[in-house]
């Protein structure tokens, strides 16, 4: 199960990384070249991704550097909160590139490739939910700990 996690935390690093890419190429031109603001739409996909990034760290670094500062209920919030966030970002700036009445160049190629790249996020993140949540709810909301106690007799 360890293998699976890490292969979607690979891939959610991945996509957090293409969504910030795209969406900030397309916020960057809106700033730049249109005498308009940038579309809230891709300002969410700019913070979405920020905030992934925030959540592997706590969800992979932190057990490992510091393990009491890991807690089962945090993590759960942080997948699922990433989740919801991604979603919605997708929702917003899809609904926004679909409205456009023109839409040429490479720019329009970024602003159509952001929400595709937070679509695809949406799955790994559920996965990693499901098995975070499907984990707590068999051992409980302890601590995971690398060795047990040893027994002593009675």
């Amino acid at each position: 199960m360890r293998a699976v996690v890490l292969t979607l935390r690979l891939v959610q690093l991945i996509t957090a990384l293409a969504t910030l890419v795209t969406a900030v190429a397309v916020v960057h031109w809106f700033n730049m070249n249109s005498g308009k603001a940038s579309p809230a739409a891709f300002n969410i996909l700019v913070a979405v991704p920020i905030y992934a990034f925030i959540s592997l760290f706590y969800l992979e670094a932190i057990p490992r550097i510091a393990p009491s500062a890991s807690h089962p209920i945090p993590s759960l919030f942080f997948e699922a909160s990433t989740v919801i966030f991604f979603l919605a970002g997708c929702g917003a700036s899809a609904h926004f590139v679909a409205r456009l009445e023109m839409c040429v160049g490479l720019i329009c190629g970024a602003a159509k490739a952001a929400p595709v790249f937070a679509g695809l996020a949406v799955p790994c993140w559920i996965g990693t939910t499901v098995l975070l949540a499907s984990q707590i709810f068999t051992h409980g909301f302890r601590r995971p700990s690398a060795s047990r106690p040893a027994m002593s007799q009675a």
